[in-house]
């Protein structure tokens, strides 16, 4: 049996429950948690979604995420609103 690919989000739980749903329907093994897991933790995780990250720590949560052991080429991406400048997108 192969292994599933995980997603993991990142922020405020239960705020993404129809998207959640979503992925798990198409096979995805998904995760949530309101803080940072450890590097163990995200290391069984292909991609990591952050959301709900005021606009000043973005550019600093990507680095520390990118900055873990192991995190390699996992797909890392923020969902943010229209406040957030281009430059910190």
């Amino acid at each position: 049996m192969g292994s599933q690919c995980g997603i993991l989000f990142i922020g405020p739980c239960g705020a993404d429950s129809a998207r959640v749903a979503a992925l798990q329907s198409l096979g995805f093994r998904v995760g949530e948690s309101v803080e940072l897991p450890s590097a163990d933790e995200l290391a069984t995780y292909q991609a990591i979604v952050v959301r709900g990250i005021t606009n000043d720590s973005l550019p600093a949560l990507g680095a520390r995420l990118r900055a873990k052991p192991r995190f390699g080429r996992r797909v890392l991406i923020a969902l943010v609103t229209d406040l957030v400048s281009d430059r910190d997108r």
